[in-house]
């Protein structure tokens, strides 16, 4: 039986073939895999029957979604998980398997892998399959101590990470947000910091969540951002962040203090990496996505179908 993740992957490429009329060397091109794999897919697709009744399946929708975000905003795959008539938790649970499904069939030209922090990577990391991948090295792309929330910090999603790939990790001893700019500067000097810095910056895919600007953000949640410092970064434009670190609708880094404070990879160092995958879910992501879409930070994104139609309508 095909798992649902597999599944959507072989539908989307039937999409491509028999809707888009795509040939099988352009298809193994979007996904950057030789013709045979193609091949291979669309035949198991027919084995399958899954050629037979696509087009009925709810999951034909959201493959056309999917392109008509790739198209739209310019990314390199979009995975769309159904949401009609399923709790949080459990589009929560599938949003993390369709993300582990995507890193899994990505890590053969992969060696530095970059994560984040919050409830949605802590989700992700646990859904990863105990698998050796000792190629790989998994590093963090902000800080990760703090006295709240402590297994959702970059440090410990890193450390989950490495755990079920059986592979090494650095760990990046500081706060993610300073007391002030001038320890933020002093702590980034230090050779045990800066050096996990250089190697966030260089990382070939990263995993990133996406926080919205909500009084129940994580951020705000566990302390780390007080109720008058949400207000001003509502105040000046702010409509989401990556790693802490806060931009506007359009995607442009807002000039605050607390963005100063921050112990991490910046905004413009990300849009380097040659892959960052975001994870989001819930329509009160929407202006967070759309942010950060136009800021380029993602270029490939994982997401509920709300909130998909929603990034449609309105980007």
């Amino acid at each position: 039986m095909l798992e649902a993740e597999e599944k959507a992957e072989l539908i989307k490429v039937l999409n491509m073939h028999f809707i888009e009329g795509l040939t099988q060397s352009q298809i193994a091109k979007a996904f950057h895999v030789s013709n045979t794999i193609i091949s291979r897919k669309i035949n198991k697709a027919r084995d399958y029957n899954l050629i037979d009744y696509f087009f009925k399946d709810e999951t034909s929708f959201t493959v056309n979604l999917e392109r008509l975000l790739e198209k739209q905003y310019k990314l390199n795959e979009v995975i769309i998980v159904p949401t009609l008539g399923k709790d949080f938790d459990m589009v929560e649970y599938e949003i993390s398997k369709a993300a582990v499904y995507y890193l899994l069939n990505n890590l053969k030209t992969v060696h530095l892998i970059g994560l984040t922090w919050g409830k949605a990577l802590w989700r992700f990391t646990k859904e990863l399959p105990f698998q050796e991948h000792n190629h790989l090295c998994i590093v963090p792309l902000c800080g990760g101590i703090g006295s709240s929330g402590l297994e959702i910090h970059s440090n410990a999603v890193v450390f989950e990470m490495a755990q079920h790939f059986s592979c090494e990790y650095l760990q990046l001893y500081a706060p993610a947000i300073t007391r002030s700019f001038e320890l933020k500067q002093q702590l980034s000097k230090m050779s045990v910091i800066s050096t996990i810095l250089d190697k966030g910056s260089n990382v070939d895919l990263a995993v990133v969540g996406i926080g919205d600007m909500t009084p129940s953000g994580t951020l705000r949640k566990l302390g780390y951002l007080k109720e008058t410092e949400l207000l001003y970064l509502k105040k000046v434009g702010a409509v989401g962040d990556i790693g802490c670190m806060y931009y506007d609708r359009d995607g442009n880094e807002i000039d605050s203090d607390f963005n100063k404070k921050v112990v991490g990879v910046s905004l413009n160092t990300l849009r380097q990496i040659p892959n960052v995958v975001g994870i989001a879910y819930g329509i009160q992501k929407k202006e967070a996505v759309l942010g950060a879409l136009r800021g380029n930070y993602i270029n490939t994104l994982v997401i509920d179908s709300e909130l998909a139609s929603l990034l449609h309508t309105e980007g």
